[in-house]
């Protein structure tokens, strides 16, 4: 029997976390040197400086870490990783953000400039705003060292190379917190990156017979894909699914098929990214394929996208346990409670970093900071009878958000 396929779509967040942490060497030197301000010059004359080595070996002067103040970033992938570190010390995005990716980026940072990337990057603007240094991420090679030394020549700083191989992201965000001054930090999404993939490293004892085929689309048309071994496509060789696209690569960092190939690798699972420079989300371009009659072959087995949404974030949370925690939450003994991000997005990050302790007892985990919606506790109330324990992810959720829950189980 064939295995039930599943259209998949991919939105680009925190650990944007995929599509924009598997890129290649961002930038290409302007053609023409703009002329740099006497200001950078004396900025730079002036600022205690030390020598390090980046990840590409290169030999860098740079200024001490509270001397820097502002890195413009090469491209999506080394502004991604600054966004992480440093946020304070982004000068700017390289396109403008979509819906998709505002809505997960603190309100803060969603109107920072857009200086552009690969050609199109504006050298007169990204002068103009003096940043101390440039980050270009990439795959270390002559080509990126090369990439480097001509950025650093056209804008007249210091350009750091940040590898941005998946399996060095440990070492890449302490390196970049030794660069930045902010260790302390780097080192806790360090120790993140090594769990992620320790995780990850768990599935390599899949069985050749239960591994999915997986087709990953970008571009509006969902018709670039990555091939086996690039970049882009490290996610999906690291938790050992089948890249259907075992294609040669040649010149890029996406190859273009037609509607033909997809239709013959007929995939089991199908990822789309949509294509963020033309705002064109993930959600979107899997609604384009599930509309589209060309791939009408690919629906016999039931591919549809089932929406589960509400008015808003709770509402959405209580129509997520109806749904896939109906009669007594199944096999659930507890119900994890984290913040519900209304006051902070970043705040999020409590009920995500709980999702495993939620796999494992098939728990659902209620958003609450400071109150529940009638919703949630009618959610819980019809659903959760079973349950006998609560668990509480991260600080900040307040104390009678736990007791409504414990109350809505019947535990107090």
């Amino acid at each position: 029997m064939k295995k039930h396929r599943q259209l998949l779509a991919l939105f680009i967040c925190l650990v944007m976390s995929v599509s924009l942490l598997t890129g290649y060497s961002e930038t290409k030197a302007a053609t023409e040197e703009p002329t740099q301000s006497a200001e950078q010059d004396a900025t730079q004359e002036t600022a205690e400086t030390r020598e390090i080595t980046d990840m590409a070996g290169r030999k860098v002067t740079v200024p001490t870490a509270e001397n820097i103040e502002s890195v413009f970033s090469a491209g999506p992938v080394a502004a991604i990783f600054l966004y992480m570190v440093a946020p304070d010390k982004l000068l700017g995005w390289n396109y403008e953000l979509n819906d998709v990716e505002k809505s997960i980026i603190l309100d803060k940072y969603q109107d920072l400039p857009n200086f552009g990337m690969g050609d199109a990057v504006n050298y007169e603007a990204v002068i103009a705003a003096n940043p101390t240094i440039a980050i270009n991420s990439g795959k270390i090679n002559d080509a990126m060292v090369s990439d480097c030394d001509a950025l650093s020549e056209s804008l007249g700083i210091p350009v750091v190379a940040v590898d941005n191989e998946l399996n060095n992201s440990a070492e890449a965000f302490r390196f970049m917190g030794e660069l930045l001054g902010v260790e302390d930090h780097a080192e806790e999404l360090a120790q993140y990156a090594e769990q992620v993939f320790t995780d990850i490293n768990a599935l390599s004892d899949i069985p050749e017979e239960k591994k999915v085929s997986v087709y990953f689309g970008n571009g509006e048309d969902s018709l670039e894909t990555a091939p086996r071994g690039s970049q882009h496509a490290q996610i999906l060789d690291a938790i050992n699914a089948v890249n259907v696209a075992d294609l040669e690569l040649g010149d890029g960092s996406r190859v273009q098929i037609s509607a033909e190939q997809l239709l013959a690798w007929d995939p089991d699972v199908i990822v789309v990214n949509g294509e963020p420079k033309a705002d064109k989300s993930g959600s979107s371009a899997a609604e384009d394929i599930l509309s589209n009659p060309d791939y009408a072959s690919l629906k016999d087995v039931a591919l549809t996208i089932a929406r589960v949404s509400g008015s808003n974030r709770k509402a959405t949370n209580a129509a997520v346990i109806n749904k896939f925690y109906g009669g007594n939450f199944a096999d659930a003994d507890s119900v994890i409670v984290a913040k519900d991000g209304q006051n902070k997005k970043s705040e999020l990050i409590d009920a995500l970093a709980a999702s495993n302790l939620a796999s494992v007892q098939h728990a659902p985990v209620v958003l609450g900071t400071n109150n529940l919606s009638a919703d949630q506790i009618d959610a819980i109330a019809k659903n959760a009878k079973s349950a006998d324990k609560v668990y509480q992810v991260g600080y900040g959720v307040e104390r009678n958000v736990v007791k409504l829950v414990a109350q809505s189980l019947g535990l107090i």
